[in-house]
């Protein structure tokens, strides 16, 4: 009989999630897919906390096909914006989901989703082996996805559209801040699912960035050609692509968002350190180009270093060894 959990559509659901799996597999004397395991369902619960906030059920068979982890939610979406799921779909080009799937997919021999017309099943099994760094091997996955992305698609057809020209991006700090910013992201929009402190930094950057969702293959494109930077071991890169100008407003109010994030950080002692000086740099660049360029100034390249200069942790935050 397989075993089963339901979980609220809670913050604490993840790591209630995490050590139910862990239970269940050292039960089932399976040590050696433990780790694999965790990681996989703290992913896909953490995603269908992110975009679903539908009841979320659990469930581990273990049969003849080998041991197979069950996450159903009550979406028929991958994640938000995505297309409708036909049943029995196993998306056959990574670059078409998000970055925890890209995880879930390196620690699995086999993953997929189900779709029955009420809610969806993402599954998998979970590999014996697994990397030492399961993020750094989510990278890989994600690079190679990346890489098979069409750049060409960075428009938005029915909108005014702005060209912006980013000189000497600084892609190692691009492709090493993001990370941040993607658990900045995910911890920001735990609490503000949590229902609590309404108005705080956290639901302004969740609902800034849900905004910006909608034009998420402008960003992926942007990232396939930074990535392929980083790979050729070049330090920068310029990039250009056209923005719909409904994006500008929001861009701007990002920036604004992650300034009050840093000081949320602070405050509150998040997993999240707030942003040291060169990221805020980094970042006031890059969003600063974008905001300039839509009112008609040229582009100013970037005059900074091209590697990683902030320490990390960063040492001078309060709470910085709390964790």
């Amino acid at each position: 009989m397989p075993a089963q959990l339901t979980l609220p559509p809670e913050p604490r659901a993840a790591g209630q999630a995490r050590q139910w799996v862990r239970q269940e597999l050292t039960d089932m004397s399976r040590p050696d897919l433990i780790d694999s395991a965790v990681l996989g369902v703290s992913e896909l619960v953490t995603n269908a906390l992110l975009h679903v906030r539908s009841e979320i059920a659990l469930q581990i068979t273990d049969n003849s096909d080998g041991l197979r982890v069950e996450v159903y939610d009550d979406s028929p979406h991958l994640f938000a914006g995505a297309p409708n799921l036909p049943s029995e779909t196993r998306p056959t080009n990574p670059s078409t989901v998000g970055r925890g799937l890209l995880i879930v997919a390196s620690v699995s021999q086999d993953w997929g989703i189900d779709y029955d017309g009420k809610r969806k099943c993402v599954w998998f099994q979970p590999a014996a082996a697994v990397a030492r760094d399961g993020d750094s091997a989510a990278h890989d996955v994600e690079h190679r996805a990346a890489e098979s992305e069409d750049t060409a698609a960075s428009s938005v057809p029915g909108h005014d559209l702005v060209h912006v020209v980013l000189i000497d991006v600084p892609v190692k700090l691009m492709n090493y801040y993001r990370v941040r910013f993607r658990d900045l992201r995910r911890e920001m929009t735990l609490v503000a699912l949590s229902g609590e402190e309404e108005g705080t930094a956290a639901h302004r950057l969740h609902e800034t960035a849900q905004l910006l969702e909608r034009f998420r293959h402008v960003g992926d494109a942007s990232n396939q050609r930074i990535n392929k930077a980083v790979a050729e071991g070049k330090d920068r890169a310029t990039l250009d692509y056209d923005l719909p100008r409904v994006m500008i407003t929001a861009i701007d109010e990002m920036g604004q968002a992650l300034q009050a994030a840093d000081e949320f950080c602070r405050e509150r002692r998040m997993l999240t350190l707030a942003a040291g000086p060169q990221e805020k740099a980094v970042r006031s660049w890059y969003i600063g180009q974008i905001i300039e360029q839509a009112d008609g100034d040229p582009p100013t390249p970037w005059t900074g270093d091209f590697e990683v200069t902030d320490p990390e942790p960063l040492a001078d935050s309060p709470g910085a060894g709390d964790h």
